[in-house]
């Protein structure tokens, strides 16, 4: 599997994905879920490396 396939299979969810307040903001409880952080974190990595 490489970036580009990632990015191609996921870039439907892009405007979820790139959202950082929907997905690392604090629940209804006030906590942060560290997978959706990570999640976050590796989406914007595989679109940088993709469009370079």
């Amino acid at each position: 599997m490489t970036l580009q396939s990632v990015f191609e299979q996921y870039k439907h969810f892009d405007h979820l994905l790139s959202d950082h307040e929907w997905l690392t903001g604090p629940d209804e409880e006030g906590h942060r879920d560290i997978r959706m952080i990570i999640l976050y974190d590796c989406w914007q990595a595989i679109k940088e490396a993709v469009q370079e």
